[in-house]
């Protein structure tokens, strides 16, 4: 919850706003964001880690939650964005957030959804095999451009967690 989230007679308020009344006045499923708080929070991960890093990037992680405007705040805020898909990528391209500024980070991406990527220019592709760094040399050269890349790897460490999910 926000930090400004307090329950008073029996209602929960987010940013002295009484959600049982907004979902009575806007209808239900109704998310709810108190932009002060997100952007301090952003605010408090850039500038903690530029504070022993100065060159350090911090990335929000669109599968939290994206709309356009999280975009625009994240964009405002000197963060970049990790993207798992065309409709994040989308959503990003459709406020003009600055694609050097993009990771396109997911498993099973389409070739359609690296073409896409890659044409639009993001900062890097985090890969996860080796066929997928041939997929994305092999677009990128039909594109005639180069990609950054980042390659995850296992690294064999032992951790007690599912086979699929020990990365590094």
């Amino acid at each position: 919850l926000p930090r400004t989230a307090e329950v008073r007679d029996d209602h929960l308020f987010i940013g002295g706003v009484d959600m049982v009344e907004l979902a009575r006045e806007q209808g239900t499923a109704l998310y709810v964001f108190d932009e002060a708080d997100l952007v301090g929070r952003m605010e408090a991960y850039r500038d903690a880690f530029r504070s022993r890093y100065e060159n350090s990037d911090v990335i929000y992680a669109s599968k939290a939650f994206l709309n356009k405007e999280v975009v625009r705040l994240a964009e405002r805020e000197g963060l970049c964005l990790d993207v798992s898909g065309g409709g994040e990528l989308a959503c990003a391209r459709s406020v003009d957030f600055p694609m050097e500024r993009v990771f396109v980070h997911g498993n099973n991406e389409t070739p359609r959804e690296l073409e896409e990527a890659i044409s639009a220019g993001v900062g890097r592709i985090v890969l996860d095999s080796r066929l997928e760094l041939q997929r994305v040399s092999r677009i990128a050269g039909e594109l005639g451009c180069t990609q950054k890349v980042l390659m995850r790897v296992t690294p064999g460490v032992e951790a007690d967690t599912h086979e699929y999910i020990k990365t590094g």
